[in-house]
């Protein structure tokens, strides 16, 4: 198998592409020129320029030569500028398989999303066979990946491409070049001098994992098929209760409802605007408060996925975080990082 890996500097993309070298899978990065490749430091892989929604000839080089291509580029965003969502989602991916059918590349593996299975208003766990949600009411996040595997599965289907579709959840962990909504989750809480927490919950994966289940995908997938990538279904209580100990700052100290969670939203987003700085928290996850995203993934366990404990995921990711610029100097004054997370950041076994 020879792999091209679109979004490799990404937080998933950079994972995959180290999951390939760390297998001896030949692979190459395919990332827009102005990509920060941070995440892919000391990484021994070539790296090619193309833009999924950039000259078409750009990508059908950048695939030239490789059996099976990885689209993991994408935005990641809750909020903000719904068309590009939509956009890059779409249109992106319809690039990619259109460049990869040109050049005879047998397989793509499509970076989808868990939330395209919607959710549940009390604790109870989705598979694959719940089927893609209605995007009505949903944020523009989960409508642009509903579309997206939806004209993906088309498009694969006229030109004769094997697609496979990798559905991670809430991944968190380091050597990400940006923050994004999943690792958010834990520099908001530290942020938040309260210390609330919410009803509802979700689903709580590593990225190395993700990455790796990528590369499993790419091999023993089955063409057309979605596959779920998690870990635990925990409570959000019990996830901010663990980064409180990790952390060392403690609580969760109550809970708070959608109501008061989009009114602190629509202030992080004004102070977002008033900064320049990236916002913690929008309205539009505010809304998804009080909900399930609860997932099986004994689809993909059934081909070897076997992910580390939530627990594991977070500690690797706060030791991340810890070291990174996006957690305050007045935040990171109100942490002691748990000695577990010590021995992670300097590197001794935990």
């Amino acid at each position: 198998m020879k792999l091209a890996v679109t979004g490799a500097a990404g937080l998933i993309g950079a994972h995959v592409v180290r999951a390939a070298v760390g297998a001896g899978v030949p692979v190459r990065g395919v990332v827009r020129e102005t990509s920060n490749l941070a995440a892919l430091a000391g990484v021994e892989a070539p790296v090619v320029h193309a833009d999924v929604l950039g000259p078409r000839e750009l990508l059908e080089a950048a695939f030239d030569g490789v059996d099976t291509v990885i689209h993991t580029a994408a935005t990641f965003a809750y909020g903000g500028d719904g068309a590009a969502l939509h956009r890059v989602a779409t249109q992106g991916t319809q690039a990619v398989i259109a460049a990869a059918a040109a050049v005879g590349v047998r397989r793509v593996v499509v970076t989808s999303s868990s939330v395209v299975f919607g959710y549940a208003d009390d604790a109870r766990v989705i598979d694959e066979s719940a089927g893609l949600a209605d995007p009505a009411g949903q944020p523009a996040y989960v409508g642009a990946k509903i579309a997206q595997d939806r004209d993906a599965l088309a498009l694969a289907d006229k030109h004769a491409v094997e697609l496979v579709l990798a559905c991670p959840t809430m991944s968190v962990g380091g050597i990400a070049t940006t923050l994004g909504p999943s690792n958010a989750l834990i520099t908001a809480y530290v942020a938040d001098l309260t210390r609330s927490t919410y009803p509802g919950g979700c689903n709580i994966v590593s990225a190395a994992d993700v990455g790796a289940a990528h590369l499993l995908l790419a091999q023993r997938g089955k063409p057309s098929e979605h596959y779920l990538l998690g870990s635990e279904n925990l409570a959000w209580c019990d996830i901010h209760a663990l980064i409180g100990v990790l952390t060392g700052v403690g609580g969760p100290h109550g809970e708070i409802g959608a109501r008061v969670a989009g009114l602190a939203a629509a202030a992080e987003e004004w102070r977002a605007t008033l900064t320049g700085k990236p916002a913690l928290s929008s309205r539009e996850q505010a809304s998804m408060l009080g909900r399930f995203y609860w997932y099986d993934h004994g689809r993909a366990a059934a081909l070897g996925y076997a992910p580390r404990p939530a627990a594991q995921a977070l500690i690797e990711a706060v030791s991340w975080l810890a070291a990174s610029p996006h957690i305050s100097r007045e935040a990171r004054a109100t942490m002691r990082l748990a000695d577990v997370v010590q021995r992670v950041r300097y590197g001794s076994a935990a």
